[in-house]
């Protein structure tokens, strides 16, 4: 831990994560920690920055390292047909109730020793539809598993991808087989065929070239 350049961190990771550490709280005191959290914050102050601290361990304050790759995530290529599928099934079950909500689960993933998968979910509220996308922890924990993460709909350009909620991480706990995500965040609106949806969906430059929308959940840690 002496040898982390905290600017890798984030001041959320020190402030929850290695607050409640107990290894990290035998090494070092809250008064320590405060200073970690200053220098996750890459302030401008840090320069000048005399605390005895720094002389002990330079490389807290010490520039991030360029990235070598992106942060672990759960990647999801959803196949138009299946969209289109439970498209079919929440406009016919619309008709009995308000919502008509259908959900799709991807595939489980294993990061950092924890089950976890991505659910896209279609419903209408007050007339108009949305795609809303959650992750989702598997079965089978005793305890409240926290996720740091953030929630992305991919766009073909960059400038199109869609991020829930804007490009901030949230630090969320989970309860055994527990979900958090976002019920409104592709507007599809007033609907009422699949050709209608995906011409939305083509409109927002969000079906990419494999015919598939390309959902992500970055997961900055897990414990």
């Amino acid at each position: 831990m002496q040898q982390v350049r905290m600017q890798h961190c984030s001041q959320l990771y020190v402030t929850t994560f290695m607050m409640h550490n107990d290894l990290v709280l035998k090494c070092f005191s809250v008064r320590d920690l405060a200073v970690a959290s200053l220098c996750a914050s890459e302030s401008a102050a840090l320069k000048d920055a005399k605390h005895q601290l720094l002389q002990d361990y330079p490389s807290w304050a010490a520039p991030a390292r360029p990235n070598s790759k992106k942060e672990p995530s759960v990647d999801w290529s959803l196949p138009l047909s299946e969209l289109q599928e439970a498209m079919a099934k929440h406009l016919e079950s619309r008709a009995e109730s308000n919502e008509g909500l259908i959900s799709i689960d991807s595939r489980s993933q294993v990061l950092q020793g924890q089950q976890l998968s991505l659910k896209l979910r279609v419903r209408t509220m007050a007339s108009d539809t949305y795609l809303g996308i959650y992750l989702h922890v598997g079965k089978g924990v005793d305890r409240i598993v926290r996720v740091v993460y953030r929630l992305h709909v991919l766009g073909v350009n960059t400038s199109q991808s869609v991020v829930r909620p804007e490009s901030r991480y949230i630090s969320q706990g989970f309860a055994d087989g527990g979900m958090w995500g976002y019920k409104q965040v592709v507007e599809i609106g007033q609907v009422t065929s699949w050709s209608e949806t995906e011409s939305v969906l083509r409109g927002k430059g969000l079906v990419h070239a494999d015919g598939c929308l390309h959902l992500e959940a970055e997961i900055r840690g897990v414990w």
